[in-house]
């Protein structure tokens, strides 16, 4: 009997567990290593929510945001997964706006009768993970499927590579941009912060977004584990993870302005996470010294909106080499 082949992963956020998760589905056996425990990593701190952002719009994205909505929908009814439906009001200020992922969202409607400065707003379902409850979930996932998740920091992909691996699958994020050798791999960094449910005038239901607001975009995420997390900045080539107190201020004062229900209230706590951003998603196989690579990375901020799909597709790839 012929033993299954090997895969090491590199990288343990959202899109690393995935194609982990996906690779294992198709026979693989599976390693993850990662530089950083994944609940520290850019999704930690993600808005987390379905929609496409700071990512090509291809047919092909477009493919794997449509299969990823599919899952996370799934996803909704699954225990400890952390993922819930919500409605997203997003607003604009400019007049007859059509969104890009309107054909992906089915129930999406044009809203009306909007306040100064907004010009169009639209409602439709996405889905919201909450981030640590998911990579937690992510992670069980891995566990019961004899994945093991080692920290290593790596100097080189070829580092990742041992006797019996067959593969080197590069889910590093940001961290490609070093490992990969790939300077069209550039951050782009959001800080994010968390307020906690209790503290709240009043109950906030739903995800808002005001993504051109003039002074960075402001987003209000209800997470489902008693927070709710606003954003946030999109700051091109910062690598600086610290957050700096005056862009927090700068933040709730967008997001108080978004939903009058954060009047007062101020965040337990912050987190800047760099989005892997280029102009395309890399899925591809290439030669490493000692075994081949699947480069799957870039995903900008929309990692968890195109994860399920991409992952998928990063499998079918790697059968190319499979046994």
């Amino acid at each position: 009997m012929q033993d299954a082949p090997r895969a090491v992963v590199v990288g343990a956020g959202v899109i690393g567990c995935t194609t982990a998760l996906a690779l294992v589905a198709d026979g693989w056996e599976v390693d993850v290593l990662t530089a950083e425990d994944p609940r520290a990593t850019t999704s930690a701190v993600a808005a987390a929510f379905w929609y496409p952002y700071l990512v090509d719009d291809s047919p092909t994205t477009e493919a794997w945001g449509r299969a990823t909505a599919e899952r996370l929908a799934a996803l909704t009814a699954v225990p400890g997964a952390g993922v819930a439906a919500r409605t997203v009001h997003e607003r604009f200020r400019e007049a007859d706006v059509e969104p890009g992922w309107r054909a992906t969202m089915p129930d999406a409607a044009r809203e009306t009768g909007l306040d100064a400065p907004f010009l169009d707003g639209w409602r439709f379902t996405s889905w919201v993970a909450a981030m640590p409850t998911y990579l937690t979930w992510l992670l069980a996932q891995l566990a019961a499927a004899d994945v093991q998740v080692a920290q290593v920091l790596l100097d080189d992909l070829d580092d990742a590579w041992r006797p019996g691996v067959d593969l080197v699958v590069d889910c590093a994020g940001i961290g490609a941009r070093a490992l990969a050798d790939d300077t069209t791999l550039v951050p782009v960094a959001g800080q994010a912060l968390l307020v906690r449910t209790e503290d709240l005038a009043a109950p906030i239901e739903a995800v808002w977004l005001d993504a051109a607001h003039p002074d960075g975009p402001a987003y209000v995420v209800p997470r489902g584990d008693g927070t709710v997390l606003c954003g946030g900045t999109s700051v091109e080539g910062q690598a600086d993870r610290t957050p700096d107190p005056a862009v927090t201020e700068g933040i709730m004062a967008r997001c108080r302005d978004l939903v009058p229900a954060l009047e007062g209230v101020e965040p337990f706590a912050a987190g800047v996470g760099l989005r892997p951003t280029r102009p395309t998603v890399r899925l591809e196989l290439g030669p490493g010294r000692d075994s081949l690579v699947l480069h799957h990375y870039g995903h900008g901020g929309a990692g968890l909106t195109l994860s399920w799909g991409s992952a998928a597709d990063a499998a079918l790839l790697a059968r190319n080499i499979k046994g």
